[in-house]
């Protein structure tokens, strides 16, 4: 089992017309996320150069409760509201690096 903390980055394209009701779903995950007990940090970007392009930045105290809290909370209401992406889901896991 590894225990090793992780870092998920999750890049979500929507259509411009659901722009308001998909923030408000994303809003409801990241507040309930931050709560979770082995959540580190759970924030959520624009892209700087694409307002419907957002990002979910994600710290999880073990790849376990990432796994618990994305596969069987985050992702089923963001699948719910598939109809409003652009485009897939892309997602990438970080490694730290030691300096």
């Amino acid at each position: 089992m590894n225990t090793r903390e992780i870092i998920v980055v999750v890049q979500l394209r929507f259509d411009a017309n659901h722009r308001e009701e998909f923030l408000r779903t994303l809003f409801d995950i990241v507040e309930r996320s931050r709560i979770a007990p082995e959540c580190l940090s759970y924030e959520l970007f624009s892209r700087a150069d694409d307002e419907n392009t957002l990002v979910l930045f994600q710290m999880w105290n073990t790849r376990e409760a990432f796994e618990r809290n994305w596969l069987y909370t985050d992702l089923p209401i963001i699948n719910t509201n598939s109809h409003l992406f652009a485009a897939p889901i892309e997602s990438w896991e970080l490694c730290r690096l030691s300096l």
